[in-house]
């Protein structure tokens, strides 16, 4: 419901119709002018997509989530400074103090990096030359690939040296084991324990059975005591040997793997959507600064007609005493 100092206000405001139009004209004119590449240099915005892929599993943090570490990382912004100049395009000198700061302020103007609700990413690049604009956004998915497969490689590489460790010392475990081995088949002739324990016992007892002479049943005996004596040792060391062949060949195992590991070549992203060429301008929006300005403009004036007017009453009453 409209009160009585409302009414007061819209009727002054429609005897100054004249002048608000002309401060409305003038307010477009204004932003119009303002918006122009003459005091605002356009920029172009290009566009990609991408999903994460084969980036395995790092903490709590999903796979897109470890993209966006990645497009967010001081490395990648290096790179990308390295490579496409960006000090050139961004008007910057290298061996000012502040180089690091200003550059991170206007590379994070230029460059978003937007999570979306399935799990994509979403990289938009301002430049004011398109082309510079397309060539950034390329770089960009260029080395956070470039970055993953170095991380990858040099956690391969970390792998192999362990494998390789490991390797290393069960060769060294299954010569000594070995060397014990052979001097215990050198010095009591045992090759297969289990085998030939079996067949002196056979040997032993069959000549109690035939009526042997004394003096070869003791021979027999003394084989016996000399399998019995030092067989145990050469059981354990044969098992022992099998459990250091066995380990050996399971890190010979992953040790292969991950030498073809580090021979392929991964991709760890899936481009959806290629950087665009942009046509349009995407910065300023023209139609939105004139509005803002004309909105504004107008609305100044009204609160300048409306102060005038309060002033005007209480200096007539001053001038009547």
């Amino acid at each position: 419901m409209l009160t009585l100092g409302n009414l007061k206000i819209i009727k002054l405001l429609g005897s100054r119709w004249k002048h608000l139009i002309v401060i409305g004209v003038l307010a477009i004119i204004a932003g119009v002018i303002i918006s122009s590449p003459l005091f605002m240099k356009p920029k172009y915005k290009s566009e990609s997509v991408v999903y994460p892929s084969n980036l395995g599993p790092y903490s709590m943090e999903s796979p897109t989530e470890q993209l966006m570490q990645l497009f967010q990382s001081r490395e990648l912004k290096m790179r990308i400074l390295a490579e496409q100049k960006l000090w050139q395009n961004y008007n910057l000198d290298t061996a000012d103090a502040m180089f690091d700061f200003n550059f991170n302020a206007i590379f994070d103007e230029h460059v978003k990096f937007n999570q979306t609700k399935y799990e994509s990413v979403i990289i938009e690049v301002f430049d004011h030359d398109p082309r510079k604009a397309q060539a950034i956004n390329a770089s960009i998915l260029k080395n956070v690939d470039a970055m993953v497969r170095k991380m990858h490689d040099e956690k391969t590489r970390e792998f192999l040296n362990m494998f390789s460790r490991q390797m290393a010392q069960k060769r060294k475990n299954i010569d000594s084991v070995d060397k014990v081995m052979n001097n215990l088949r050198s010095q009591y002739g045992i090759m297969d324990y289990r085998v030939q324990v079996k067949e002196a016992s056979k040997s032993y007892y069959k000549a109690i059975a035939s009526g042997k002479s004394p003096a070869q049943l003791a021979a027999l005996k003394a084989e016996m005591e000399k399998l019995e004596e030092k067989g145990g040792q050469f059981r354990v060391l044969d098992e022992m040997m099998h459990e250091e062949i066995m380990q050996y060949e399971g890190s010979k195992v992953e040790y292969d793997n991950k030498v073809r590991d580090l021979s392929k070549t991964f991709s760890y992203t899936t481009v959806v959507a290629k950087p665009n060429l942009p046509v349009k301008k995407a910065w300023p929006v023209r139609w939105l600064i004139v509005l803002t300005v004309t909105l504004s403009s107008l609305f100044l004036g009204c609160l300048f007609f409306i102060i005038l007017d309060r002033i005007k009453k209480i200096s007539v009453p001053d001038e009547r005493s």
